[in-house]
């Protein structure tokens, strides 16, 4: 009986190594996989960016749906927070960054972090805008 059960327990050890060293070879190749994929995305951005700032049509505006707050006024840049749909933001700055137009944007937060961004102008619903679909 203890030679069954000691051979049982190597026969458990065993399956047990091979089940966990199968799967840390797994969770190897997807990290070498996702590092590789990461290296390639990181030398794809653009190094030329030409920011064109202009003068501002609106103060203010409203969100048209969630949408991201970027640190900067391109796609790639790092999301500060994320605006719930027809919240309230004050236009600081327009600018026209590789033919895509972007505002700087401040929100209302009492503790006054992670409150100003750039959004682009798709994701912004102007005054007269909100008024002409009020009206409807």
């Amino acid at each position: 009986m203890d030679v069954f059960l000691i051979l049982l327990l190597m026969i458990t050890c065993a399956v047990m190594f091979l089940f966990f060293q199968n799967k840390f070879y797994s969770l190897r190749k997807q990290i070498l996989f996702l590092s590789k994929q990461n290296n390639t995305m990181r030398h794809k951005t653009n190094k030329n960016i030409i920011i064109k700032y202009s003068s501002l049509n609106f103060k203010y505006g409203l969100t048209r749906g969630n949408c991201s707050l970027n640190l900067a006024p391109i796609d790639e840049s790092l999301i500060v927070c994320t605006l719930q749909r027809n919240t309230t933001i004050d236009i600081i700055n327009r600018a026209d960054v590789n033919g895509q137009i972007w505002y700087e944007v401040s929100v209302f937060s009492r503790e006054r972090i992670n409150n100003q961004g750039w959004i682009k102008a798709t994701q912004i619903l102007f005054p007269e805008i909100a008024t002409q679909i009020s009206t409807f």
